[in-house]
This record gives C-alpha cells, sequence and structure tokens, in this order.
C-alpha cells in the first residue's frame, strides 16, 4: 500500500498545522515533538487516551502522531535486551492503537515517522511551517551490530503475517516525506561489506593491541629489573645502616661509662679538696702552736706534699678522661651525621621505589608480574 504523499493535498496539509502532538512513552522519536512545543506552541503528550480525549471535546484540534517503523522499533527495543517476538508484540500493540485512532479521527490526525523525520528535515519544515534549518537531516549510517539487528528485525516482521498487515496499513496512513525516494528493503549486500570492513578494522586495532601489549611487557620486564636493583641496594644500605646504629649505640654505651667515671673522680677530687683544706686548716693552727709541735707539722706537711701529688695526678688523669669525652663525642656527632645522610638516601630510594609501584604502566602490568609469578611458582613445583 502507498502511503500519503504531502503534495498530494496541500489544502489537507494547510489545515492539518498540528495542535497536539503525541508519541508511544516507549519510542524514542526524535528532536520534532520539543521542536513543535517551543515554536508553534504544540503540546506533547505520551498519553494516547489524553490526547484522543483532547480531540474529542475540540473538534478543531489536530494532532500529530509521531511513532517509530517497525524496524526501528524492534532493532531498539533488541538492542535494549528484548526478544524478537516480544518486541514485535510490544509495536504490534503500539500500531494497533495508532490505526484505532485514525479510524476514529481520521480528518484530525496526521501520522509521521520519526526516522523519516530524521532524513527529510527539509520536507517536514515545508509540511509544518517550520523556519528553513531548524531541522537537521541525518543519514542512515549505522554500526555493523545494529545494521544486523535490522536484518532480524526484517526477518521477524516477514514471519508474522498479521504484523505486516498492521505495518502495510500504518505505512499507508503515515505521510510520505521522502515523496517515494526511501527504499522499501535493506540492502543486505551493503550491510554485509559493511560489516567485513569494520572486521578487517577490529583485527587492525587489536593487531596493534597487541603489539601495544608486547611493549609494555618489555618495559614492565625493565621495570622489574630497576625495582630489584633498587631493592638490592635498599637492603645494603639497611645493613650498613644497622651496623652504623649499632656502633653508635656501643658508643653512646662507652661515654655513659665514662661520664660515670668522671662523675666518681669528681667526687674523690672534691672530697681531696676538702680533706687539703682541713689539713691547711689543721697546719695552721699548729704553726701557731707550741715548738713541741714542729716535728708533727713536719710530718703534716709532708702527707699534705703527698696528698698533692695524688691531687695533681688525679687532675691529669681528669684531664686526660675529658679529652678522651671530646674525641668520643666528635665521634659521636660524625656518626650521627653519618646515619642521617644514609636514612635520607634510604628514603630517596624508598620514595623512588615507591613512585615506579604507583605509576599507570606498573598497575596495568600487575596481571603480567602475577602471571609470571604463578609461572614461576608452578615451574618450581614441577622441579
Amino acid at each position: 500500500m502507498a502511503s500519503t504523499d504531502i503534495s498530494d493535498s496541500p489544502e489537507r496539509t494547510a489545515a492539518m498545522q498540528p495542535t497536539i502532538l503525541w508519541h508511544p512513552e516507549t519510542q524514542d522519536c526524535g528532536p520534532l515533538s520539543r521542536l513543535l512545543s517551543k515554536e508553534k506552541g504544540v503540546r506533547v503528550l505520551t498519553d494516547r487516551a489524553e490526547a484522543e480525549a483532547q480531540l474529542e471535546a475540540a473538534p478543531e484540534a489536530r494532532l500529530l502522531v509521531l511513532h517509530q517503523g517497525p524496524l526501528s522499533a524492534l532493532s531498539q527495543a533488541m538492542k535494549q535486551g528484548i526478544p524478537p517476538s516480544v518486541a514485535l508484540a510490544q509495536w504490534g500493540a503500539i500500531a494497533q492503537e495508532i490505526l484505532d485512532l485514525i479510524r476514529r479521527h481520521r480528518h484530525q490526525v496526521l501520522v509521521l515517522e520519526a526516522n523519516a523525520v530524521s532524513r527529510h528535515a527539509d520536507a517536514v519544515c515545508e509540511l509544518l511551517d517550520l523556519p528553513d534549518g531548524v531541522l537537521d537531516a541525518t543519514e542512515d549510517a549505522q554500526p555493523h551490530e545494529e545494521a544486523v539487528l535490522n536484518l532480524l528485525a526484517a526477518q521477524t516482521l516477514l514471519t508474522d503475517l498479521t504484523a505486516q498487515g498492521l505495518a502495510d496499513e500504518l505505512e499507508a496512513s503515515t505521510t510520505d516525506l521522502s515523496r517515494g525516494s526511501d527504499p522499501v528493503w535493506v540492502d543486505a549486500d551493503a550491510l554485509f561489506h559493511d560489516y567485513r570492513a569494520a572486521q578487517d578494522a577490529d583485527r587492525g586495532t587489536a593487531d596493534a593491541l597487541r603489539e601495544e601489549l608486547q611493549k609494555q611487557e618489555v618495559h614492565a620486564a625493565k621495570l622489574q629489573k630497576q625495582i630489584d636493583a633498587h631493592l638490592v641496594a635498599q637492603r645494603a644500605a639497611e645493613d650498613r645502616a644497622t651496623a652504623q646504629e649499632k656502633a653508635l649505640k656501643e658508643t653512646e654505651s662507652k661515654n655513659v661509662l665514662l661520664l660515670e667515671q668522671v662523675s666518681v673522680m669528681q667526687h674523690e677530687m672534691e672530697h681531696l679538696l676538702t680533706q687539703r683544706e682541713q689539713l691547711q686548716q689543721r697546719l695552721d693552727q699548729l704553726n701557731h702552736g707550741m715548738d713541741s709541735y714542729v716535728a708533727q707539722t713536719t710530718e703534716l706537711r709532708e702527707k699534705l706534699a703527698t696528698k698533692d701529688l695524688v691531687l695533681t695526678e688525679k687532675n691529669r688523669e681528669i684531664s686526660a678522661l675529658a679529652r678522651n669525652i671530646h674525641t668520643l663525642t666528635t665521634q659521636a656527632a660524625e656518626l650521627r651525621g653519618w646515619l642521617d645522610g644514609t636514612r635520607a638516601r634510604l628514603h630517596e630510594k624508598q620514595d623512588h621505589i615507591d613512585a615506579i609501584m604507583r605509576s599507570k604502566s606498573y598497575r596495568l602490568t600487575a596481571p603480567l608480574r602475577r602471571i609470571r609469578a604463578a609461572t614461576k611458582r608452578k615451574g618450581a613445583g614441577n622441579d
């Protein structure tokens, strides 16, 4: 059955400027509804009963029905995971609603198919008295997956005579925007060639991805070697730091012992100074005494001289200990400086390792390393 041509009845077309637009809620019918609402103040509805009620309430009202053809509706439904038979039943129910509406309100209803609207934007603008260029025409170029769905949709439609009848009747009631230029059947050979071209492109992409994967594997191996070398260097630095820290602790322990010895010797020196003062006081008292105490004074002076010698020796020992303390303190400071430098280098090494492990390439190659480790473990188990 031939569809209604927009050039057949210009008087009817002029009288059919819509005031209401209805399209099924489950079908994506493009931007025309929004454009008519904005440019012409047309009320857009998705409830068929409400649209029909407005037609009955206002005989002068005109309704534009915008729908998807069976192939487009079935392809869209299958892309959403709906089986072809279920999708065809859903489309059939919508088509029956549209045809019933046309039969009851034939002179108030204008029917357009959404894909035809997209392809023939200029004809739509002429038909609905819209400014030129407000609708952009789109081509039918589709990915090969969608083309296959269209073929499946066509096959599904061919197996259902009732659905074919609905499609023919709805096509006859739909305004032909193409003036007969649209193809009736899907070009299977063209779709097949498009499908093969897409397959070839996919193979090229897969080859490029495999080549890139090989490069990433080589890069991952280099990174792993760098990480292993850094880990070895880090362990050696940690061992040196441990040894230096142990030496520092031993030096500090010796320092503590020396400080304790110095403290003891200081107490002894203070005690000797106190004794010297006491002896001096006693000597002074004896000097003012009787001549009979001269011998005793001489003896006391000898004792005092002996004590002075002892005190001098102690002073020399204290000086030697002080020099030793100064030397050990200097060595301890040098060791602390070296240890701080070693720790700083360790932190730098660790930061470098952390940066490598946070890098995108390292994360991307983590599955490769796990596979490699699993392979090594498996090989070790077989051995």
